[in-house]
C-alpha cells in the first residue's frame, strides 16, 4: 500500500502477491461497490493486520481530508452483499 504516480496524478495503490500491484480505488469500487464520487484518494498510509481497515488520505470535493476504508470479512460481505462497505471521511488536522 502507498502511493503512486499516473498520468491522472498521484494515487493509492495496494499490493499482494496474488494480484501485485493495484490501484486502491479501482479495487474499492470494482471489488466491493464503494461508491468514490467527489474523492481523489491519493495515498493509503496504513492498513490493519487483519487487512480489512484502510487509511490515507486525499482530497474530497477540493478539501485535504484523511479518511478510513472498513472492508467487511468474506462471510460478511456474503450476509450484508457488499452493501456493508463504508468509508469514512476525518477532517486533516493543519
Amino acid at each position: 500500500m502507498g502511493r503512486g504516480a499516473s498520468a491522472s496524478g498521484d494515487e493509492a495503490f495496494i499490493w499482494d502477491a496474488s494480484n501485485g500491484m493495484r490501484n486502491l480505488v479501482d479495487v474499492l469500487v470494482n471489488d466491493f461497490g464503494l461508491d468514490l464520487t467527489g474523492w481523489s484518494v491519493r495515498e493509503a498510509t496504513g492498513i490493519s493486520d487483519d487487512g480489512l481497515s484502510i487509511v490515507g488520505y486525499g482530497y474530497h470535493e477540493g478539501n485535504a481530508e484523511g479518511w478510513i476504508a472498513t472492508i467487511p470479512e468474506p462471510a460478511t460481505v456474503c450476509l450484508l452483499g457488499l452493501g456493508g462497505l463504508g468509508l469514512l471521511r476525518r477532517r486533516k488536522s493543519a
